[in-house]
């Protein structure tokens, strides 16, 4: 996995890297919890999604959560440590509008800003990006 994040994010070293290569290998294994049985009960699976969003808005993950919620948390907060308020709602907001993705409120896929791909490693992942000043170097 560092290999593979060195090659999407060539300017990332040290902590950054780290980063990169952990929020890389969460989307892996969060994405795929859905090819099986949580991906076929709408509620469970919007249940995990909604864990996740709470954490972009301040929630921490309690006694005995899920493996998921804990790693997202902790890559939550390496990468906003010492943002930009700015940065992090911006941020928070994108996270919110993936893990939603096209349901029968929505009736499509969730708005993106230009240039952006809708799937989670091109996602928000590579806003880390947009901020190498903040990251742990």
């Amino acid at each position: 996995m560092p290999r593979l994040a060195a090659l999407g994010f060539p300017g990332a070293r040290g902590g950054m890297l780290d980063l990169c290569a952990d929020a890389m290998a969460f989307f892996f294994v969060f994405d795929d919890q859905f090819d099986g049985v949580l991906g076929w009960d709408p509620a469970r699976a919007a249940a995990a999604c909604q864990r996740m969003t709470d954490i972009v808005h301040g929630a921490l993950p309690g006694p005995g959560a899920d493996a998921c919620s804990v790693a997202f948390a902790d890559i939550w907060a390496r990468s906003t440590e010492g943002a930009h308020p700015g940065w992090v709602a911006r941020v928070a907001h994108e996270w919110e509008l993936l893990l939603r993705g096209p349901g029968p409120r929505s009736g499509g896929p969730p708005p993106r800003r230009p240039g952006r791909h809708g799937d989670l490693p091109a996602g928000p992942a590579g806003d880390r990006r947009h901020r190498p000043a903040a990251l742990p170097r």
